[in-house]
């Protein structure tokens, strides 16, 4: 600790010999030496970046070899001077430096390595909007005490970023690719699974295909792109287009003087959504850049919620 190798010296009178520590206020010559420590963990300790939450949506922790603290008597901790003995014996929150990086987990349990991690420190940094060093929530006893426990990067969902000309409004990211795999007609006969009565109605509980999925053998991710599901009930993913067998159901309780009735088609051709030969796929606007965990490059947008270039149509999947 700091105040181990930094105690204070009281002024002794002439001729006296008694001893009373910590009852002067006066500092000894060499404190100088005593303004900041980094000292090496025996175990492994964790840090948790100040602001780490807002930039990220969840605690960015990284695990430490090495912990560095400043007396608060330092012109860092303490801009305006004239530090008491006080300030001397006190202790700052943990700073992070680059050497003091151990590794860091994120979701899954992959490990990222310093060398992976410090080229994105900078634009770490950047996030945290910090020119200096970045400083962790714990102590020196927290940070040594955290890491034996839970220490992961807690990010809302993975980085994704995205260059600012695709994510224009006017681009349709639904579109029909041209596809072997594609269904040669542009029907399907599809078949209710269920009802579910209601109060004000049944409603189908979901349908399915008299014969497979007409998109079964495309692939699921075709360059930035990612098929969508067909269904019939989601509006511009299918069409009614015939409807070959009906239900009747009463509407409201049995304990209704008057009864209503509805109809329901439980059995129907399909147009699907796009036309034979072609595959209805989604485009995707975003990427995850390899080795960019954290950070997106220069001139991207990303989905991170404190992000200045954060942009909520930045999406990877």
């Amino acid at each position: 600790w700091v105040n181990l190798c930094c105690r204070m010296a009281p002024k002794k009178k002439k001729g006296s010999w008694s001893f009373k520590p910590w009852k002067s206020s006066y500092v000894a010559q060499n404190k100088e030496r005593c303004l900041e420590e980094t000292r090496p963990l025996q175990t492994r300790g964790c840090c948790s970046l100040v602001g780490s939450t807002e930039v990220y949506g969840g605690a960015f922790q990284l695990f430490l070899r090495s912990a560095k603290v400043y007396s608060m008597a330092h012109p860092k901790m303490l801009p305006s001077g004239n530090p008491t003995w006080k300030d001397y014996e006190k202790k700052s929150k943990v700073f992070m430096e680059p050497e003091g990086i151990y590794f860091a987990k994120i979701a899954g349990g992959k490990t990222i390595l310093p060398k992976e991690l410090l080229p994105e420190m900078e634009g770490i940094k950047k996030l945290m909007k910090k020119d200096g060093d970045l400083q962790c929530e714990e102590d020196l006893a927290q940070a040594i005490a955290g890491g034996s426990g839970y220490c992961q990067v807690r990010m809302k969902e993975p980085l994704c970023c995205c260059a600012a000309e695709d994510l224009d409004d006017e681009l349709d990211e639904m579109q029909c690719l041209e596809m072997a795999c594609a269904p040669k007609g542009s029907r399907v006969h599809l078949v209710a699974e269920g009802l579910k009565d209601q109060m004000d109605g049944p409603i189908i509980v979901g349908w399915k295909t008299i014969w497979p999925d007409p998109y079964e053998t495309c692939p699921q991710r075709h360059k930035n792109f990612v098929k969508v599901p067909v269904s019939p009930v989601q509006g511009r993913e299918g069409v009614l287009k015939s409807c070959d067998r009906k239900v009747t159901r009463s509407l409201g309780s049995v304990f209704h003087r008057v009864r209503k009735t509805m109809e329901l088609c439980v059995e129907a051709d399909f147009e699907l959504p796009c036309p034979a030969g072609k595959v209805m796929y989604r485009m995707i606007k975003g990427s995850h850049i390899a080795g960019n965990e954290f950070s997106c490059p220069a001139g991207l947008k990303s989905n991170l919620p404190g992000d200045p270039e954060n942009d909520s149509r930045c999406k990877c999947d």
